[in-house]
């Protein structure tokens, strides 16, 4: 217990490396001690795509996860984005999307058209845990940022 008290402060109180890879697949990662990350991937459109987050299992529900991914909504916010998509794959990042975004995160249907994530809260629960995942998107202008930058150090 010590242990993981421990871990969750040395990770709330870190600043975030942020990694910048250009190439094929132009990546932005940021990261936290103990494997806490998250990336994004710029698009031609000027939206981001939401790559990976991840927290250990025991870091878990220490609002780590919704760090992670307010700072990288409010860099790629920051580079210009003005559209961030991804897809929910898990119950916890039903959690981490609906308590980072709130309803300006829109669940998209393949007709086009969206409806807001609370309005389909079961039907998205009842199918998160799939390899696929519900796909939604956020219109940035709709997200204030203000306080989610954290210090970033480019590694």
């Amino acid at each position: 217990m010590a242990d993981r008290l421990r871990a969750i402060n040395e990770v709330q109180q870190a600043g975030i490396i942020a990694r910048r890879r250009r190439g094929e697949s132009p990546k932005v990662e940021l990261s936290l001690p103990h494997e806490c990350r998250v990336g994004y991937f710029p698009q031609d459109d000027g939206s981001v795509r939401l790559g990976l987050a991840f927290v250990p299992d025991d870091l878990q529900g220490n609002g780590i996860g919704t760090r992670l991914v307010q700072s990288a909504t409010a860099d790629a916010k920051r580079q210009g984005a003005t559209v961030l998509r991804g897809a929910i794959t898990s119950s916890a990042g039903l959690h981490l999307v609906e308590k980072t975004f709130g309803d300006t995160a829109r669940v998209e249907d393949p007709s086009g058209t969206s409806t807001p994530l609370s309005m389909l809260r079961r039907e998205v629960r009842d199918s998160a845990d799939t390899r696929s995942g519900i796909r939604f998107t956020v219109a940035l202008e709709r997200v204030n940022t203000d306080g989610w930058e954290l210090p970033v150090e480019t590694g």
